[in-house]
């Protein structure tokens, strides 16, 4: 019975929304290690985030698939490594309590790089991701992204890429860095290919400030596939394509998973296997309510993930995966 009490209060604190007349919250990380987090957070106490100098760029080419060379604004230095002009960039973004181990790096690398020629680079912000207090992450997003934008900036004003070769994935947290550093980087006929949102965050972003999070508008071609919206993940689409898998929510296989980190991170163990698999396909759905309680029928005509992306693709999908990788049922 106290166990039961215990899972019960953990439920009610963890379902509530982050508010501030709530100051004592239960959040799981990007790994599903719950933190008890201040609404109030005295900024002090945290550990100093420089994001100039904390946040890294980090390279992975089939010429080093495992171990990154750091790069930087210099000419110099993304000269004498691995970055081939050749060959597209995929940049990686990680979310909060995470870093370069996260599943959301290492899972789509490794099918990146065996698909084929990749410039990966895995954003860094372990140091600003890494503070206890999730509020305080949150509030990093924007500096992350203004460091981001001026990367990419300075690879295409030096002619090392075009941004119509660039693509990100941002997990969680990272899928807002993803949109906020698409905003930056827009110019007129200049825009980043393609988002990807990975369970984007929901605590503490809303609907009507689109300014603060991942947009359509953000990049040619949006797309959001959705696994904990009862949890950490924004339940509402808001990308060109939004896909729920399994209804976007309690993912097969993830048991009881009372913290939803299981679902919260199957997005991007997803979005791994689909760059290198077309099996992934979708029905559209008349309505979001249709997605979420699995009630889309027709024929399936769409393909969630994949490389490069579905630039054109508009609409609300479904549909259904293993319980364990592979996950696509084709």
């Amino acid at each position: 019975m106290k166990l039961l009490v215990i899972f019960s209060v953990i439920s009610v604190i963890y379902a509530s929304p982050i508010t501030e007349h709530q100051r004592w919250n239960l959040i799981p990380d990007e790994d599903g290690k719950l933190h008890v987090i201040d609404a109030n957070p005295i900024e002090d106490v945290e550990p100093r985030f420089n994001p100039e100098t904390d946040t890294r760029f980090m390279l992975f080419t089939r010429n080093n698939p495992t171990t990154g060379q750091q790069l930087s604004n210099s000419a110099g230095v993304i000269g004498s490594s691995n970055f081939n002009a050749a060959w597209p960039v995929r940049v990686l973004i990680h979310g909060w309590n995470s870093g370069l181990s996260s599943g959301l790096n290492t899972r789509p690398t490794a099918s990146y790089l065996q698909l084929g020629n990749f410039n990966v680079i895995q954003v860094d912000w372990s140091i600003g991701a890494g503070t206890v207090n999730y509020i305080t992450a949150r509030n990093r997003v924007g500096l992350v992204a203004d460091v981001l934008s001026n990367f990419l900036n300075f690879l295409v004003d030096n002619g090392f890429t075009d941004m119509s070769r660039i693509s990100i994935a941002g997990h969680s947290l990272g899928a807002h860095i993803a949109g906020l550093t698409g905003k930056r980087v827009q110019t007129i006929g200049r825009r980043i290919q393609v988002i990807w949102g990975l369970d984007p965050a929901g605590p503490l972003f809303n609907m009507n400030n689109p300014n603060e999070r991942l947009d359509a508008e953000d990049a040619v071609y949006t797309e959001g596939i959705r696994t904990n919206i009862g949890g950490s993940g924004f339940p509402d689409p808001f990308c060109h394509a939004d896909f729920y898998p399994n209804g976007g929510d309690n993912q097969p296989g993830c048991l009881v998973d009372v913290t939803g980190s299981c679902s919260h991170s199957r997005a991007h163990e997803l979005f791994a296997e689909t760059i290198i698999s077309n099996r992934f396909v979708a029905v559209r759905c008349n309505t979001f309510a249709d997605a979420t309680n699995s009630r889309c029928t027709g024929a399936r005509e769409a393909s969630m993930g994949g490389e490069p992306g579905n630039v054109g693709l508009r609409g609300i999908f479904h549909l259904s995966t293993n319980r364990n990788s592979p996950f696509a049922m084709g």
